[in-house]
């Protein structure tokens, strides 16, 4: 297999899962600050 070869989907779904990990823990921080 080569390894220079990456599956573009499995780049997006990557960034996508890491992108709403972000969006998740900026929410969380922002609610914390709220109470």
């Amino acid at each position: 297999m080569n390894t220079l070869t990456i599956d573009t989907s499995t780049i997006v779904a990557t960034v996508a899962i890491l992108n709403e990990e972000k969006l998740v823990g900026e929410m969380i921080i922002n609610h914390q600050k709220k109470l």
